[in-house]
């Protein structure tokens, strides 16, 4: 009995634990001739202490581009501090590489969003962006992700 209890609280636990996790995001695909996409943001994307998201974009495209990535966080509560960056690869058997350098957002009146902007032509096919808390007591939303390519000489 004290087995079947144990088991039982333990997967209570679990359950609740797995529901304070912010979700990654689903695929989204920039089709053939498309420069930009924003990525649908709910109120699932909220980040509490030690949170990560990953969101992944396929980009079908045949020639160089460079990258802008936009995010916008709402401060919910306590003091947030959430790092974002971007990586891209070539293929999906391909090591990620950084693009441009982390941009952490700390939630004051006037930080509202995060922009990185890489002006250096690439020939990345997939980019994933990833949002990481790294401050313990907060909450912060993710309100909006846009991407946005510009494409380069073939």
């Amino acid at each position: 009995m004290k087995k079947i209890l144990f088991f039982c609280l333990l997967t209570i636990s679990f359950l609740i634990t797995a529901t304070t996790i912010a979700q990654d995001k689903t695929t989204v695909s920039l089709t053939a001739g498309a420069t930009y996409v924003n990525v649908p943001c709910t109120a699932a994307d909220t980040l509490k202490s030690t949170d990560t998201i990953w969101t992944l974009t396929k980009s079908n495209k045949d020639w160089p581009a460079t990258q802008d990535v936009l995010v916008k966080l709402t401060k919910i509560s306590g003091s947030p501090r959430v790092a974002f960056s971007f990586w891209g690869r070539k293929f999906t058997t391909s090591a990620w590489v950084q693009i441009g350098s982390t941009v952490t957002w700390y939630a004051t009146t006037t930080d509202t969003t995060a922009l990185i902007s890489n002006a250096t032509d690439n020939r990345y096919r997939e980019y994933k962006m990833r949002l990481t808390t790294t401050a313990t007591a907060q909450k912060s939303r993710l309100d909006k992700l846009e991407i946005k390519e510009y494409f380069g000489a073939p």
